[in-house]
């Protein structure tokens, strides 16, 4: 599933599903094949007393069509141009 599960039950399995759908949620990726995420980075930040954690996203999109690279690869700027849905 991804690299995080640590296999503390299933109430934290489902946890780590839920975030892995709303990120597929959030990125429009519906017609997907598989997804993952895995944490890349921890830091803490002194200056404003934060945790900062890094993860990856993947996914392998369904279909054959070839996947270009968008300009404006900033989350930011993906985030913005995704259109918002209500996780259930």
């Amino acid at each position: 599933m991804n690299g995080i599960n640590k296999g503390n039950g299933d109430d934290e399995m489902n946890k780590w599903n839920r975030l892995l759908n709303a990120l597929d949620l959030l990125f429009g990726f519906t017609d997907k094949k598989k997804s993952t995420f895995r944490k890349v980075g921890h830091t803490f930040d002194e200056r404003t007393n934060e945790y900062v954690i890094t993860i990856e996203y993947r996914v392998r999109r369904g279909g054959d069509g070839v996947v270009s690279n968008r300009s404006g690869g900033r989350l930011i700027d993906t985030i913005l141009r995704t259109k918002h849905k209500k996780v259930k």
